[in-house]
Protein backbone atom coordinates (compact mmCIF):
# COMPACT_ATOMS: atom_id res chain seq x y z
CA UNK A 1 0.00 0.00 0.00
CA UNK A 2 3.05 2.17 0.92
CA UNK A 3 4.53 1.70 -2.72
CA UNK A 4 1.00 2.75 -4.12
CA UNK A 5 0.44 6.08 -1.79
CA UNK A 6 3.88 7.25 -2.63
CA UNK A 7 4.67 6.71 -6.00
CA UNK A 8 3.60 9.86 -7.12
CA UNK A 9 6.20 11.28 -5.04
CA UNK A 10 8.80 9.70 -6.69
CA UNK A 11 9.35 7.38 -3.54
CA UNK A 12 10.07 3.72 -3.72
CA UNK A 13 8.97 1.10 -0.75
CA UNK A 14 10.74 -2.31 -0.77
CA UNK A 15 11.66 -4.86 1.52
CA UNK A 16 14.10 -6.80 2.32
CA UNK A 17 13.68 -10.42 3.74
CA UNK A 18 17.27 -12.18 4.69
CA UNK A 19 16.68 -15.61 5.85
CA UNK A 20 19.71 -17.07 8.17
CA UNK A 21 22.85 -15.05 7.27
CA UNK A 22 26.13 -15.68 8.67
CA UNK A 23 26.96 -13.49 11.17
CA UNK A 24 29.02 -13.15 14.10
CA UNK A 25 25.77 -12.67 16.22
CA UNK A 26 24.94 -15.92 14.97
CA UNK A 27 27.82 -17.98 16.05
CA UNK A 28 26.18 -19.59 19.26
CA UNK A 29 23.70 -20.79 16.79
CA UNK A 30 26.23 -22.46 14.96
CA UNK A 31 27.60 -24.79 17.21
CA UNK A 32 25.59 -27.77 17.11
CA UNK A 33 26.66 -29.51 14.08
CA UNK A 34 23.11 -31.20 13.66
CA UNK A 35 20.98 -28.28 14.04
CA UNK A 36 23.65 -26.57 10.89
CA UNK A 37 22.85 -29.87 8.99
CA UNK A 38 19.18 -29.83 9.64
CA UNK A 39 18.76 -26.27 8.37
CA UNK A 40 21.45 -25.81 5.45
CA UNK A 41 18.91 -29.20 4.41
CA UNK A 42 15.88 -27.13 4.17
CA UNK A 43 17.82 -24.33 1.95
CA UNK A 44 18.03 -25.16 -1.59
CA UNK A 45 21.41 -23.32 -1.82
CA UNK A 46 22.67 -25.69 1.00
CA UNK A 47 24.58 -22.42 2.68
CA UNK A 48 23.52 -19.67 4.41
CA UNK A 49 23.94 -16.05 3.29
CA UNK A 50 26.62 -13.83 4.50
CA UNK A 51 26.04 -10.10 4.86
CA UNK A 52 27.60 -9.04 2.01
CA UNK A 53 25.35 -10.29 -0.22
CA UNK A 54 22.26 -8.62 1.86
CA UNK A 55 24.56 -5.95 1.50
CA UNK A 56 24.97 -5.91 -2.46
CA UNK A 57 20.99 -5.93 -2.59
CA UNK A 58 20.59 -2.46 -0.59
CA UNK A 59 23.23 -1.11 -3.07
CA UNK A 60 20.73 -2.13 -6.16
CA UNK A 61 17.51 -1.13 -4.64
CA UNK A 62 19.12 2.12 -3.82
CA UNK A 63 20.18 2.81 -6.79
CA UNK A 64 19.20 4.32 -10.28
CA UNK A 65 19.41 0.74 -11.77
CA UNK A 66 16.45 -0.32 -9.46
CA UNK A 67 14.59 2.80 -9.98
CA UNK A 68 11.15 0.53 -11.69
CA UNK A 69 11.25 -1.48 -8.72
CA UNK A 70 8.66 -1.16 -6.25
CA UNK A 71 6.12 -2.67 -3.96
CA UNK A 72 8.54 -5.67 -3.61
CA UNK A 73 9.97 -8.05 -1.06
CA UNK A 74 13.02 -9.12 -1.88
CA UNK A 75 13.59 -12.89 -0.46
CA UNK A 76 17.00 -13.45 0.38
CA UNK A 77 16.94 -17.04 1.47
CA UNK A 78 18.78 -19.43 -1.06
CA UNK A 79 15.68 -20.55 -2.32
CA UNK A 80 13.57 -21.70 0.75
CA UNK A 81 11.08 -19.82 -0.09
CA UNK A 82 10.34 -21.10 -3.17
CA UNK A 83 8.87 -24.42 -2.47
Amino acid sequence: MLAIEWAEHGILVNAIAPGRVDTPSRAGSYRDPKFIEAMLNRVPLHRFGTSEEVAAVVCYLVSSRAAYITGQTLFLDGGLTAY
